[in-house]
């Protein structure tokens, strides 16, 4: 059964899940200074150190965190990319039958195969700079063929 905190929007789960482990610090903290059991003092400038450490710590986490979102369109970004480029190089066949769209259709099959690879399975990512080299060759060939705006969308 689905927990109550599902139906709140994310930046409340945020707070009631992090919520009673704040108190349970603060308690914590109260609990020790009134047992006196203080391990060391602290002058005026620790807790400025650790201000400026949590500041920079957040900033930290705020950029990792957009750029996790950003990386959410990955998959969608190459795959819009790949289509265009075997659109162009369909575009360039039937424009100009003396080309030959089969290298380059094979070597954008391998460049979609390693890419696949390296999304799902976390493999190397050298077959894909061998496979985007290789793709640059072929895409001197659509250069000769291609019209200027079939080049543009590549």
């Amino acid at each position: 059964m689905a927990s109550p905190l599902h139906a709140l929007p994310p930046k409340w789960r945020l707070l009631f899940k992090l919520l009673p482990w704040a108190l349970l610090f603060m308690g914590a903290k109260v609990g020790i200074h009134q047992l006196q059991w203080e391990a060391w003092t602290f002058d005026s400038l620790t807790g400025t150190l650790f201000a400026a450490a949590s500041f920079i710590l957040a900033f930290m986490l705020s950029g990792t965190l957009r750029d996790y979102h950003a990386s959410i369109y990955m998959p969608i970004e190459l795959a819009n990319a790949i289509e265009t480029i075997a659109d162009a190089n369909q575009l360039a066949t039937e424009a100009h039958p003396d080309y030959d769209p089969v290298p380059l259709s094979t070597e954008l099959t391998n460049l979609t195969q390693h890419l696949l690879d390296w999304l799902e399975h976390q493999k190397a990512i050298a077959p894909i700079d061998t496979s985007l080299a290789q793709l640059n060759i072929h895409f001197a060939n659509v250069l000769v063929f291609g019209d200027i705006p079939v080049i543009s969308r590549i």
